[in-house]
């Protein structure tokens, strides 16, 4: 049975790239076990990876999941870090599949490399209300907040509209701090949701 398409459902990884299995090695953190991990070349990476990345140790999983990769034969390959360790994990629940059989995933792919979405952050700004009882507290819309997303010394500002919303795009990646405020006048609290 084909796993569904990339395109509907991409998994949640931390690392996801196209590559092919260069060499196959004994687990060494199981002695004596017969447990295998795979060294992929890494062709194209789509995320998670430093762009000059070259190869990367793939461990199947040891689980009811598994897996077995073949050389010679390319992989979408959907990965997440281990914990203390320089392996990544991705067995076949992960999503990782054969990419000849999957051309379609590999252009959406190759098409979200090449032209990323914008990233964006939006939500909405309630008040507190205990004055209104046909209001739960918390729920009121908050019209005219002031909004301010920051990274580092970059500072964008926001107000929202009647029903409390807004929304900044054309982020680039990274962490922000998100903050709302109303006049000074006014003592209320607020809610980001």
């Amino acid at each position: 049975m084909r796993p569904p398409q990339l395109a509907r459902r991409s998994p949640p990884r931390d690392v996801v790239f196209l590559g092919s299995v260069r060499n196959i090695e004994w687990d060494s953190r199981f002695p004596g076990a017969k447990f295998v991990v795979y060294r992929f070349k890494v062709e194209i990476v789509y995320k998670g990876l430093p762009p000059a990345a070259s190869e990367i140790l793939i461990d199947p999983g040891h689980t009811g999941c598994g897996g077995e990769f073949k050389n010679n034969t390319k992989y979408i390959i959907f990965a997440h870090k281990m914990d203390g360790s320089n392996q990544f994990v991705s067995d076949e629940c992960s999503g990782s599949r054969p990419a000849d059989l999957f051309p379609e995933d590999l252009r959406f792919l190759e098409a979200s490399r090449l032209h990323p979405s914008p990233s964006f952050v939006f939500g909405k700004v309630l008040q507190y209300d205990s004055y209104n009882p046909y209001v739960p507290s918390g729920q009121v819309p908050l019209e005219g907040a002031r909004v301010v997303l920051s990274k580092k010394q970059e500072h964008l500002v926001s107000s929202t509209n009647p029903r409390g919303e807004f929304r900044f795009s054309g982020l680039r990646p990274g962490s922000y701090t998100l903050s709302a405020n109303r006049k000074p006048s006014f003592r209320t609290l607020l809610r980001l949701s």
